[in-house]
């Protein structure tokens, strides 16, 4: 908005008929909504967050942040923060997935993109002056944690949660403390629960029925008890079946073998993958003599469908969960009408 001098001010405002108001309500009122919201970010400070490796304290609220996690760079943008560079998973033009475009943009300038695949890239992340590293989504070793925090203060996955397992609520409040934006948080978690709770609402012919997530790469992998595919699966109302949840145990996921494959044998079964890794499973002798597959009771997703939907299902945070549930959820229901 432009900031006019006091006498400026004073003759426009005479100029100005009642009924027009020159817009200079509505300009007071955004102005009064940025300097609240500035002044209760400011009040959020200094701030002390607990997790695995120890304690992190911020004392302000950090202009240039980057993540070494798989995806908390969408839940930065739903707050309205842009991260000045994110870790790159899936290949995405900086990072940024194709239900996060808007809110990305509207964030602001597009993150740096690093790479993993050697792992942490420390002397570019240390190249990007951060004020903080956030690594929640992610099997971080306290060895790198110890390299990174000679970097920057670091905010670790909470104590007790395993690799790969931490809850995406768990990841927007925490970034709602890290950027002093905890009532746009709260905002994000609640908008998000309400569509699952709307779906699973219409829905009621998902509860008690049993299902999985589950992936085709050179053999069956299911997910487990504790990966967010799993619980986005559970907050539909479906429940896991206990002897697959015991066959994966406390890994995010693990290989099933061929001798177990009826483990999936399920009311339904979602199956994730490329579609040569998926038209394998398929093809396969063992996987079609189940019924979940005879009755065509399970789903496939290919990651090379052209809105990424695989990716979205995977990322499970709060900007992809409602991409997720335009894709799984009229799947499901004709799954489980089967």
């Amino acid at each position: 908005m432009m900031r006019l001098r006091l006498p400026a001010l004073l003759i426009l405002l005479l100029l100005c008929t009642v009924a027009a108001a020159c817009g200079d309500d509505d300009d007071a009122g955004s102005a009064a909504s940025v300097t609240t919201a500035t002044q209760a970010a400011a009040a959020a400070f200094p701030v002390t967050i607990e997790h695995k490796y120890g304690t992190t304290e911020l004392e302000k609220a950090p202009e240039r942040i980057v993540t070494v996690g798989y995806n908390e760079q969408d839940t930065l943008w739903a707050l309205g923060v842009a991260p000045v560079g994110v870790t790159d998973w899936m290949g995405f033009e900086n990072g940024i997935g194709p239900w996060a475009e808007e809110a990305a943009a509207a964030a602001g300038p597009k993150p740096e993109l690093l790479k993993d695949t050697d792992g942490i890239g420390f002397e570019k992340i240390a190249a990007l002056r951060p004020d903080v590293i956030v690594a929640l989504y992610t099997s971080l070793t306290k060895a790198d944690y110890d390299k990174l925090v000679q970097i920057a203060p670091v905010v670790a996955a909470p104590k007790g949660t395993p690799d790969w397992g931490i809850e995406w609520q768990d990841t927007v409040g925490i970034l709602g403390e890290v950027t002093g934006k905890q009532d746009e948080a709260e905002k994000v978690i609640a908008d998000v629960e309400a569509a699952q709770a709307q779906a699973k609402a219409d829905h009621p012919e998902f509860a008690g029925k049993t299902a999985s997530m589950a992936m085709s790469l050179d053999g069956m992998w299911a997910y487990g008890k504790d990966d967010p595919r799993s619980k986005l699966l559970q907050s539909l109302g479906f429940e896991l079946s206990p002897e697959l949840v015991a066959a994966v145990g406390d890994d995010f996921s693990s290989k099933i073998s061929s001798e177990k494959a009826d483990l999936f044998d399920l009311d339904t079964v979602v199956w994730l993958g490329g579609q040569k890794d998926l038209d394998a499973l398929t093809d396969s002798g063992v996987y079609n003599r189940l019924a979940v597959h005879q009755e065509k009771r399970d789903i496939f997703i290919a990651m090379e469908r052209p809105d990424k939907a695989m990716n979205a299902i995977g990322f499970q945070t709060p900007l992809s969960i409602q991409e997720s549930l335009d894709v799984l959820v009229p799947a499901l229901a004709k799954a489980t009408a089967s």
